[in-house]
């Protein structure tokens, strides 16, 4: 994956991010303002429903109520302010209008933001509930037969709850809903992109391996190519030819070795308790030949010695090529000294120093120290030490200074 298709897909995912956040905080605050308009709705025409009933009774059963109820309904008008802050009040008052037989109004009690047209008054049946606007119920009630300059009375009730509110509340709530996905598309990019690095980096890995890799691997295989090429040319059996192509051959065969044990070193291993003296004293042990034939003197000191938890197989991997990478670049007839102190490991070797802009490169893949290009060594070795310290959490240093290169590794 190239470097632009990774980075339009963290944008894209950041955008699905914020639309999936988008979509459900919208659909939950749709479905709480459709629910409260339905339920307030329901409950005030069922209310006021009830009420209007009772008071037609009781107007049928005793005409002085309504005298009584007229008298005290035209002095109630809560305040308006009292009216916002308890909506149940509103439930509880009711609005009504007396009107005589030829429809003239001769008494009313409306709230000011109540507009009743002569419209709204013909097209009330009697008895019957009805929404003559988005938040206006009312309903008339014949009074005629037990008061005799009256027709009708009509009870007009206000919605606390209007359609027209709901829609301003969804509105509303849907531009903060937009407000908020944009502010989450950008912690979803900050999440996508920490999260994502890994892989990027791992992609980007990959692409310094395979290029890497492929000029290591080229490189023994053109000098093999050459070598047969001449020899048929020549057709002669040249023994410095073919001993260049085995030396070569061999710097193949370890590469690939190395770049395996690289793609086979995984964070979930097998782990047991390491006695750490034991395992450095064989892998010295093992290497004691090629210590021998460089007449290097290896000294090997334990202050304190301890366990830790790791894969046998991991741990000879990353001492063994920390200890061949200082039989490799240390003088001949000179020194190596390893140094095991509480939870530390230190093995230094002489040599030619490090120089202080090589040092952070030390442990990348396939970098070669350009005063050991004649070595042909692979740094994929350092690069396996430094795998294995990050798989268990151990820290690793290198320190170079005249004529001596230090690696410590600090275990957890």
């Amino acid at each position: 994956m190239e470097k632009m298709d990774l980075k339009n897909t963290k944008k894209q995912l950041a955008i699905m991010f914020a639309v999936i956040v988008f979509c459900v905080s919208f659909f939950l605050e749709l479905s709480y303002f459709t629910i409260r308009y339905t339920n307030l709705s329901f409950y005030e025409k069922k209310e006021f429903n009830l009420i209007t009933n009772q008071l037609s009774e009781q107007f049928s059963n005793n005409p002085m109520v309504f005298n009584i109820f007229l008298t005290e309904g035209l002095r109630f008008r809560p305040p308006r302010e009292e009216y916002n802050k308890q909506p149940e009040r509103a439930l509880r008052f009711l609005n009504f209008m007396v009107l005589d037989s030829s429809w003239n109004i001769i008494a009313q009690n409306l709230n000011q933001n109540i507009v009743f047209s002569d419209k709204n008054i013909s097209s009330l049946q009697y008895n019957i509930l009805k929404k003559v606007s988005d938040s206006v119920l009312a309903k008339k009630v014949d009074i005629s037969y037990f008061w005799w300059d009256i027709k009708d009375i009509i009870f007009i009730k206000e919605l606390s709850y209007s359609l027209e509110n709901y829609f301003w509340d969804v509105f509303f709530f849907f531009l903060v809903t937009v407000c908020f996905s944009i502010v989450f598309y950008y912690i979803g990019i900050f999440f996508v992109d920490k999260n994502l690095k890994p892989v990027e980096e791992a992609l980007a890995d990959m692409n310094d391996f395979i290029h890497n890799a492929n000029h290591e691997l080229r490189t023994p295989i053109s000098v093999i190519s050459s070598n047969l090429q001449l020899m048929k040319a020549t057709k002669s059996y040249e023994v410095d030819l073919v001993s260049d192509s085995l030396n070569e051959i061999k710097r193949m065969d370890n590469l690939i070795l190395e770049l395996s044990n690289f793609s086979d070193i995984q964070s979930i291993s097998e782990s047991i308790e390491l006695d750490i003296q034991k395992e450095i004293q064989d892998i010295i042990n093992e290497y004691q030949k090629e210590i021998d034939a460089k007449k290097i003197n290896l000294t090997f000191t334990t202050i304190k010695n301890f366990s830790t938890k790791a894969n046998t197989e991991y741990f000879y991997i990353m001492f063994s090529n920390l200890l061949r990478n200082a039989i490799k670049y240390n003088f001949e007839s000179w020194s190596i000294h390893i140094n095991l102190d509480k939870s530390k490991i230190s093995i230094s070797n002489t040599g030619l120093p490090i120089e202080s802009s090589d040092l952070p490169h030390i442990f990348d893949r396939f970098f070669k120290w350009e005063k050991a290009r004649n070595t042909q060594w692979f740094w994929i070795w350092l690069s396996l030490v430094k795998k294995i310290c990050d798989i268990y959490k151990w820290k690793i240093l290198v320190k170079s200074q005249s004529q001596k290169t230090i690696f410590e590794i600090v275990f957890k």
